[in-house]
């Protein structure tokens, strides 16, 4: 299917394009965060996509491509879909090309999306193309939401057009597109220029061939720790003249996720801990969700709160949460002549093969503690 759409690109003049995905409006983040937290970076998510609109315009965007999961789910709260349509109706010279992913499920905003007359949405298991008319040809976007019974097939693009194909999905090399599978190998030679994807939240691009590109542009803001470092979106060039998509990563999250290993093997107490990671901790993550996480090799007679040792970091940061990763090691040695109650409970334990080492130093731990007067959790 092919809509032509009526544009006012100049001879010589390069379209800009901002290709996004994995936004995942109103996401729940209760994993981690607190009831406030949570109604805060979810309006973070919204005031990102907005401003990433507006910062397109600023540039001189024609086009954005929203590769997928735009929502976090099917339930799409009618204020939220105001807002949406009153940034799209508000930036009129903008086109938007919402292709929905498996997140999206069966809502386009809920049905009020016709009232952007500068949206344009794509279908499932048939290709749709949208083109842009230059000076010299097309600029034609290409997209087809997957499912289970979604074939590669069919898709035919120009060669005198620049084409860009919009998919949401896991790319492999060979298989079948059953639904978020996308076998690259079955869209070379397809005269695709710009390959882009949703569902990968994380930047990353690669070659298609023979001379196109493929790229996930990665969720444009990190929600939990499985989605550490930069994110944003990509900004696209298109040369006409010499017939190329240049594209360029633009970092824009509001927040950066961090995971922080501390290696606290030479630690003796929950203080030194504490300051051990607060040194690993910059002053430009003090808006930033930070995990502290503790590693090493640890002597079960060492104390250890992790409690406390949050408590004392909790304002470097906008969130931070400390995680126990540490191996425990009993030194022997230490208690083969130990004549006290502690010594002969090692002992005991260290002489019963019914355990392994690591439950051996886990016992021992629990043991001390007890004899230490210490209440284990």
């Amino acid at each position: 299917v092919l809509f032509c759409i009526m544009g006012d690109t100049k001879e010589g003049e390069k379209v800009k394009l901002i290709h996004c995905a994995d936004v995942h409006l109103h996401s729940r983040l209760n994993t981690h965060l607190s009831v406030q937290q949570s109604k805060e970076r979810n309006g973070e998510l919204v005031s990102s996509f907005v401003n990433m609109v507006e910062y397109g315009h600023r540039h001189g965007v024609s086009a954005v491509l929203i590769a997928g999961d735009l929502f976090d789910g099917a339930s799409v709260p009618q204020s939220l879909q105001n807002t949406l349509i009153h940034i799209m109706k508000e930036y009129s010279e903008m086109m938007f090309f919402y292709l929905r992913g498996n997140h999206d499920e069966n809502s386009v905003l809920a049905g009020t999306w016709e009232e952007a007359g500068n949206l344009y949405c794509f279908q499932p298991d048939t290709w749709t193309s949208f083109s842009i008319p230059l000076s010299n040809g097309n600029l034609t976007i290409t997209g087809m939401e997957l499912t289970q019974h979604s074939s590669l097939n069919g898709l035919q693009l120009s060669s005198d057009d620049i084409n860009i194909v919009m998919l949401h999905g896991q790319i492999r090399n060979y298989g079948k597109p059953d639904g978020m599978n996308i076998p690259l190998k079955q869209l070379e030679d397809h005269n695709i220029d710009y390959l882009a994807l949703g569902h990968i939240h994380s930047y990353e691009q690669g070659v298609l061939r023979p001379e196109g590109t493929w790229c996930y542009a990665g969720s444009m803001e990190g929600r939990g720790f499985d989605e550490p470092g930069e994110h944003g979106f990509v900004m696209l060039e298109v040369d006409e003249e010499n017939r190329t998509v240049h594209s360029s990563f633009i970092p824009f999250a509001t927040r950066t996720v961090h995971v922080i290993d501390v290696d606290v093997s030479d630690c003796c107490t929950s203080v030194q801990m504490m300051q051990k990671a607060k040194m690993m901790i910059t002053g430009d993550m003090q808006n930033d969700m930070v995990r502290i996480r503790l590693c090493g090799d640890l002597d079960v007679s060492v104390e250890k709160d992790i409690t406390t040792i949050e408590k004392m970091l909790e304002n470097t940061c906008w969130y931070l949460e400390v995680k126990d990763e540490t191996r425990l090691f009993v030194d022997y040695e230490q208690y083969a002549k130990d004549a006290s109650l502690k010594g002969e409970f090692v002992r005991l334990v260290y002489g019963n093969d019914t355990y392994t080492s690591v439950e051996k130093a886990e016992i021992i731990q629990c043991g001390i503690a007890a004899l230490n007067g210490e209440e284990q959790v």
